[in-house]
């Protein structure tokens, strides 16, 4: 069966924020509205990264399309940044927008276009959940999950590398958020924005501000 391509939401902000996934999309969410940031609109492009290029095409005819000034792109980087990066470059190529040089720089254009590839240089890890769990890593729980998945290594049960950042954010949350998932768990407030560990998000998400469309340099 043919998979459902993406439909854009109508565009009601000038910047739009494009994310992987439910739980980024509320991570997102929230992040925006502790900083009070109300310029970006936050968008889950349905099928993750692999609709990608789908999605952008689209998006320029979404509702509203017009007053679009910025796009920014959160990609994950699976361990491997330069892939992620060239991923991301390629869909923004063949939907004919304008193509960062280097991650979390803009590239001026109608509109300019940014990429965020998580987590940030300097930290380790392959997804946002990695961000997420550099920013507890000092609290109490978390000895607690890294004994879980020794035990669960110890008994045979493999968890997929891939999926360990997921299994240890799950783990984390059961002994402070039982039932929630990490966007469900922004929405509560258990993130703190403030750490050092989400500096580089903060950064990004504010430059969209602070970039002049005329000029191509920055206010």
């Amino acid at each position: 069966m043919e998979q459902k391509r993406p439909s854009p939401c109508p565009i009601e902000k000038p910047n739009v924020l494009l994310v992987e996934g439910k739980d980024d999309y509320w991570f997102f969410q929230y992040f925006l509205k502790h900083f009070h940031i109300e310029t970006i609109q936050v968008e889950d492009p349905v099928g993750g990264k692999d609709n990608l290029k789908n999605y952008l095409g689209l998006l320029k005819v979404a509702p509203g399309h017009e007053i679009l000034q910025k796009i920014g792109i959160v990609r994950d980087s699976n361990e491997n940044r330069a892939k992620a990066m060239k991923e991301v470059k390629s869909a923004l190529k063949s939907s004919d927008f304008p193509v960062p040089d280097k991650p979390a720089q803009f590239k001026a254009g109608k509109p300019s276009v940014a990429v965020l590839i998580l987590p940030p240089i300097g930290m380790e890890g392959r997804m946002l959940e990695d961000v997420c769990l550099e920013s507890k890593k000092d609290e109490p729980a978390m000895k607690c999950v890294e004994e879980y998945m020794e035990c669960v290594n110890k008994k045979g049960l493999r968890i997929k590398e891939k999926d360990v950042p997921k299994a240890r954010v799950e783990a984390l949350l059961a002994s402070g958020r039982p039932g929630d998932l990490l966007g469900a768990a922004a929405q509560h407030g258990y993130w703190k924005y403030e750490h050092p560990a989400f500096e580089q998000i903060k950064t990004f998400l504010l430059s969209f501000n602070e970039w002049q469309e005329t000029g191509g340099t920055k206010k």
